[in-house]
């Protein structure tokens, strides 16, 4: 069993007959946002192509993953990508003036009325599915 895998069925209790892969090429240096189906967008590295932002048009990678004997090839770590949702790390995905307003936003928020918060609040909200 993989470091992978192991990781999967010691943190989640999965059964170790539905946690058979490993990865299919070597993963990029860089991460990157892609999907691996309709429904799912993840954050992390892959050996296929990952955008920089998280929008409709990030590549789907699950039309890359093959059968192989009784494994599946991934072209990605699972558990990176479990980790870094986890973790939030693809919260540095941000732009720059994003992360700006955010630091100077909750550098104010002590002193700020509570009508501001919850604009701010519902603005963000907003986009949020």
């Amino acid at each position: 069993m993989t470091a992978s895998a192991l990781a999967l069925v010691d943190r989640y209790r999965c059964p170790e007959a539905f946690v058979n892969f490993r990865l299919q090429d070597a993963l990029s240096d860089d991460p990157g946002f892609f999907r691996f189906g309709s429904g799912i967008t993840c954050y992390g590295r892959s050996s296929r192509t990952r955008a920089r932002r998280p929008n409709f048009s990030v590549y789907d990678v699950s039309n890359d993953a093959k059968p192989q004997g009784s494994e599946l090839l991934l072209p990605f770590d699972p558990t990176e990508i479990i980790d870094n949702l986890r973790q939030e790390r693809y919260m540095s995905a941000d732009s720059r003036i994003r992360r700006l307003a955010k630091e100077a936003y909750y550098a104010l928020r002590p002193w700020l009325p509570d009508r501001i918060k919850r604009s701010v609040q519902r603005a963000h909200a907003r986009d949020w599915r």
